[in-house]
């Protein structure tokens, strides 16, 4: 499933810091790029503040007003502009590369009460996986952004997450809508764009030491007989230590 950025349990995630710049020169091209690049959001926005989208490109490139206002109203300095725009327009998906970690199964698999796909991603997406970067220092924005200088600001979170090891895709949504695989099975609006995955592409799932919920059980057994060479696999305590083994299982 793919998620909106602005709905995370981390505020400080895809939330960049602000602009370095050395001269007024430079802050105004990159305001005339945004203003260009995404004008209905900068219309909306000077709008709010009873400005003229017109007026206000005329003065950045002028030079005839001081920044300070436009700097606060339309980039935003401090990284909101960047975060609120691709908050509406981003969807990522999320994966890790461990899957015995107790914590995740906490509070990402209902108390360990759900199960845990493992996929075979190469044949699940169409484009690359990027590994996330656990930083003490916010991803910055810079000067000249390319569409992966962008992706690379969701990629990078507070030492405090490292112990998930995560992966994510990311893409825009409207070229989500474009792939074959793409089933909207629930509206935008609901905060679910849903991925249609093959059988054939999952690789094993694994089951919660608390799970025993016929439903899950069920939509288990419908993967199991698509694709009845995938392994179930259970979760059990282990004797002696704060540790995960998984056992088969069969329906």
């Amino acid at each position: 499933m793919f998620s909106r950025p602005d709905k995370f349990n981390d505020p400080f995630d895809c939330f960049p810091a602000g602009m370095k710049l050395k001269s007024e020169r430079k802050l105004r091209l990159i305001m005339l790029r945004i203003l260009s690049e995404y004008p209905e959001e900068a219309r909306a926005e000077c709008a709010k503040l009873g400005w003229k989208y017109e007026q206000v490109v005329n003065d950045i490139r002028s030079g005839r007003r001081s920044l300070d206002s436009h700097r606060k109203a339309i980039l935003k300095s401090d990284g909101h502009g960047f975060q609120e725009y691709f908050a509406k327009e981003v969807a990522m998906i999320s994966l890790s590369s461990q899957r015995d970690n107790l914590a995740m199964w906490s509070y990402y698999a209902e108390k360990h009460a759900g199960i845990v796909l493992g996929i075979k991603t190469r044949a699940f997406l169409p484009m690359p996986l990027y590994k996330v970067k656990y930083s003490r220092n916010r991803p910055r924005i810079g000067q000249h952004e390319t569409d992966e200088d962008n992706i690379r600001k969701f990629t990078v979170k507070a030492p405090a997450w490292s112990h998930e090891r995560e992966w994510r895709f990311t893409e825009m949504i409207d070229n989500i809508r474009l792939y074959r695989k793409f089933r909207s099975l629930a509206s935008w609006s609901d905060e679910r764009i849903l991925w249609e995955i093959e059988p054939s592409n999952i690789e094993c799932i694994l089951l919660g030491i608390r799970c025993n919920d016929l439903e899950l059980l069920n939509i288990v057994e419908h993967f199991h007989l698509a694709n009845p060479l995938c392994p179930i696999l259970k979760a059990e305590r282990d004797c002696n230590k704060f540790k995960l083994n998984f056992t088969n299982w069969s329906l």
